[in-house]
């Protein structure tokens, strides 16, 4: 498997883990393609890959020029 596919794959369960355990409730901010490449240190393409696969499964949802947040009901 390709590097970067499987450290994003990790953020994603990592992110995913802290919303499914309310870590992370409805409404709260999940961290930014931004905080995310300074955080676990992987390529902005990684980042941006994590935030739109937590999105895809209906996780996270995306307020433009806000940010991301956890969906309700996630």
């Amino acid at each position: 498997m390709e590097e970067g596919a499987s450290r994003s794959g990790q953020i994603v369960a990592e992110l995913r883990h802290r919303i499914v355990t309310g870590e992370l409730a409805p409404g709260d901010r999940v961290p930014s393609t931004r905080e995310i490449v300074r955080r676990w240190g992987v390529a902005m393409a990684t980042a941006t890959k994590v935030l739109t696969r937590l999105r895809q499964d209906g996780l996270v949802r995306a307020v433009p020029g806000v940010g991301t947040f956890v969906a309700t009901g996630a």
